[in-house]
């Protein structure tokens, strides 16, 4: 019966991605080839109408098949009209799909920073370049070593595509890890954290430094997997693990980053706050993970 619901879940999805793909792509090539500003945000709005659909066609096929059920546990109120950026922990492309799921119609739709390899995944890609969402090429610690003017390009696209939403609601998502959680990332990267891999700050530097005072809020936000641990997607489809728990807290814009007088004093503000989040969270999952998740996760 898993394998089953697996293959049934995982059609039901690629289904709906197809299904709101082909409304989709005329509309994102009309928003190429414009050239007018109003129309090309006309064309968005009606772009993440799509997102909207598929997102609650995701939720019925995971519902139906009884795939898995979500905990959610809020503190504060967002408003779709609102502006926000949001942080999470990353263990799963689950993460994702949960995100756009759980928060349809609460916030504004949300722009993910992704790793520039995914422009060229089939539709996903596609849709995401076409939503603007910024792709950046999280170079290794020995290419910058390299090549040190490789450290700065990252955060001129992160501020970038953070100007372009200046006078948008959206809602702008930074899974601060930089990649997925595992066992062999954890060790290398010697984390501090049992459930957490160390936050990269570069990039909530640059959205503070360009959004900052529009920022209604800080959403931290937290996903914690039972029974099997962080799953991936094909042990999700197939009902492992059943029960996962999303914590979403609403924190005003912290006023020592909006305070700081350059880049280098924001950095040091937003790493300062940024720890004591991630210390915070540890312990949230810790109390939320079942023994020996830490150690099982799978890729």
């Amino acid at each position: 019966m898993a394998w089953l619901r697996g293959a049934l879940g995982g059609a039901g999805l690629v289904g709906a991605l197809v299904l709101c793909f082909v409304p989709f792509l005329p509309l994102a090539v009309a928003k190429l080839l414009c050239p007018h500003r109003g129309l090309r945000r006309w064309l968005t709005r009606r772009m993440e109408a799509m997102t909207v659909v598929f997102s609650w066609c995701c939720e019925q096929v995971l519902r139906g098949l009884r795939i898995a059920q979500w905990d959610l546990q809020t503190s504060g109120q967002t408003s779709p009209r609102g502006t926000y950026l949001l942080i999470c922990n990353h263990q799963s492309w689950v993460d994702i799909l949960l995100l756009l799921i759980v928060f349809r119609g609460r916030m504004p739709f949300p722009r993910f920073f992704l790793k520039r390899e995914l422009l060229w995944a089939p539709i996903i890609g596609f849709a995401c370049w076409a939503f603007d969402f910024p792709f950046v090429h999280r170079h290794s610690r020995a290419q910058i070593a390299a090549r040190p003017e490789l450290a700065g390009r990252d955060a001129a696209i992160a501020r970038r595509s953070c100007e372009r939403f200046a006078d948008l609601p959206v809602t702008i998502v930074n899974f601060v890890e930089g990649t997925r959680w595992t066992p062999a990332r954890h060790a290398e990267r010697q984390s501090p954290y049992t459930h957490l891999l160390p936050p990269k700050v570069g990039g909530l530097t640059e959205a503070f430094g360009a959004m900052g005072e529009q920022f209604d809020a800080v959403i931290d936000m937290g996903i914690a997997y039972h029974q099997h641990g962080s799953p991936g997607v094909w042990r999700f489809l197939r009902g492992y693990p059943h029960r996962i728990v999303i914590d979403m807290q609403l924190l005003p814009v912290p006023p020592q980053i909006l305070a700081a007088a350059d880049t280098a004093q924001r950095r040091q503000a937003v790493r300062t706050w940024l720890e004591a989040r991630w210390a915070a969270k540890d312990a949230w999952l810790a109390a939320h993970s079942a023994p020996g998740d830490a150690a099982d996760r799978p890729l």
